[in-house]
């Protein structure tokens, strides 16, 4: 048998080689999640459609940015679940779709407070 560029190990040298991967990757990665609330009925993007209003789970994956001076984080990743009728679907977004849709969200929800400002005036 010929394996060039391949190493053969035992069981137990592959756990413990899969154990020092994850833990690098660990250190250089985080997962942080978040609740968002949308006030009004939105769309993320056009593969997605229309979800209706309430509260919703994100998980950004951030890795880090090797720096001497500070820690930075980069996305890499943006995955929203939709909960509806006992199952989860879970979308992978990108930061400028999750950014677009809460700024929309925000002013619909301004435009529909000015507008019952104003029919509280009449």
């Amino acid at each position: 048998m010929c394996a060039v560029g391949y190493r053969y190990t035992n069981g137990s040298d592959a756990i413990a080689a899969a154990k020092r991967a994850n833990s690098r990757r660990r250190s250089d990665m985080r997962t942080t999640l978040y609740i968002v609330t949308f006030r009004s009925s939105f769309i993320l993007n056009k593969d997605v459609g229309e979800l209706p209003a309430g509260s919703y789970q994100i998980e950004i994956d951030e890795e880090e940015i090797p720096s001497r001076d500070r820690q930075a984080f980069r996305r890499t990743a943006i995955y929203f679940h939709v909960g509806h009728s006992g199952s989860t679907r879970m979308f992978v977004i990108s930061p400028n779709d999750l950014d677009s849709a809460l700024e929309r969200d925000r002013e619909k929800t301004i435009d529909q407070a000015a507008a019952a400002d104003l029919e509280k005036c009449r």
